[in-house]
């Protein structure tokens, strides 16, 4: 409900290149933004849960990934939010896609098809571990031991 509440308020689409008289403060557009991609997360991470179709379509959308282009610092502390939600965001892009392919009505393509396109979605996968900030792989650290 969540999901199409927010679709019908318009988040999905960009506040920022709304017309001059129609222009939302930065500051909400920012905020505008971050909820859209939370729900686009949430609602890609439970579609793979649940094994069903996603209900945000990419295709509905026109609104960036957060932070895109920025280089992240990853000595500031302060950063690791932005960092997470835009790499958990463009992890969910790539996972959306797979979803759409497994799931979606209609008839699967040939097998050769479907190699490519998981191949080609591997490789993507690797591109964002590999472009993940630095601060991201040390907030992993391993399970201690209790002696």
């Amino acid at each position: 409900m969540a999901i199409r509440l927010a679709l019908d308020m318009g988040l999905n689409l960009d506040s920022a290149t709304l017309e001059r008289t129609h222009q939302f403060p930065e500051v909400e557009i920012k905020l505008r933004k971050q909820i859209y991609w939370s729900l686009y997360c949430t609602d890609k991470l439970w579609a793979s849960y649940t094994v069903r179709v996603c209900t945000m379509l990419d295709s509905q959308s026109s609104v960036e990934l957060p932070l895109s282009g920025i280089a992240f610092d990853d000595s500031k502390p302060t950063q690791m939010l932005p960092m997470l939600l835009h790499s958990l965001s463009a992890h969910c892009r790539i996972l959306g896609k797979i979803l759409m392919k497994l799931y979606a009505p209609g008839k699967l393509p040939p097998a050769v098809q479907r190699t490519t396109f998981f191949g080609s979605c591997l490789s993507e996968l690797k591109s964002w571990k590999y472009h993940l900030p630095v601060a991201l792989f040390e907030a992993r650290t391993p399970a201690r031991k209790f002696v």
